[in-house]
């Protein structure tokens, strides 16, 4: 970032070191002056140029594996879960940060052999020359494969609700219909045959006749009304005396 602004201002190479050292904080400063120092009574030249500014910052700012540990990302990078334009960021960002350059051909392979699979069997139809081409054309293909995808899934959703529901109608049916199928047909004649039949088996105590039952006989009130009835016909009937005998009672014989 600080490279680009100086080349935007176009400073001169001998005037950039000067600038910079202005900006330098805490740290950054206490190296900087220790560094002068050290140079000056080793009767060595003042840092008077930026490559060889830029070279001392990274020997004492950096990691001693540096190098190493960034080439290790960039060869474990992988697309996964992150869109193109994600990754096709965090790819770039670490590929400016090597030092030791690679072919144009090298970069095109390392891009494209860590995308999602779907990608990299798309772009095998193309032979794109760099590495801007490859991320234009995989950019494409993702919003292609993105639209086949929620076209699909579209279509898919009312066909698995009209299937739901289509099952739900038919266990429904054959729950209403259960009942009937479970039962027979039976004809109202053979119905009242049967309770007839029942009806018959039954003898009644009281009167002899069959079909009911003896609390259920309708002669049993009327037997007993047919008796007193009975016991009630005729003349009234009054006791009989002998009047032969009545007499001979009456006349009373005294001592003569």
């Amino acid at each position: 970032m600080v490279e680009e602004i100086l080349e935007f201002r176009k400073f001169p190479d001998n005037m950039r070191v000067s600038l910079v050292v202005t900006r330098f904080k805490g740290r950054a400063t206490a190296w900087w002056q220790q560094l002068k120092e050290s140079r000056r009574q080793a009767n060595k030249s003042r840092i008077d140029s930026w490559a060889r500014l830029t070279k001392h910052m990274r020997r004492n700012f950096l990691p001693y594996n540096y190098e190493r540990n960034l080439y290790n990302k960039l060869q474990n990078l992988r697309q996964g879960n992150r869109s193109v334009e994600e990754y096709t960021t965090d790819f770039f960002h670490m590929a400016a940060r090597m030092t030791t350059a690679e072919t144009q051909e090298q970069l095109i392979s390392r891009f494209i052999g860590v995308l999602r699979s779907q990608l990299q069997n798309a772009l095998q139809q193309f032979n794109p020359s760099t590495v801007s081409e490859a991320h234009q054309r995989a950019l494409a293909m993702e919003v292609q494969l993105r639209s086949n995808w929620t076209s699909s899934s579209t279509r898919t959703r009312p066909q698995l609700n009209t299937t739901t529901e289509t099952t739900l109608g038919q266990s429904s049916n054959a729950t209403t219909s259960k009942p009937d199928a479970n039962q027979k047909d039976i004809p109202n004649d053979s119905i009242a045959s049967s309770r007839l039949a029942r009806s018959n088996a039954l003898r009644c105590f009281t009167c002899g006749e069959r079909g009911h039952i003896q609390t259920a006989c309708p002669k049993q009130n009327r037997r007993g009304l047919l008796t007193q009835e009975a016991a009630c016909d005729g003349e009234p009937r009054f006791d009989e005396y002998n009047s032969d005998q009545d007499n001979d009672n009456d006349e009373i014989e005294g001592d003569t």
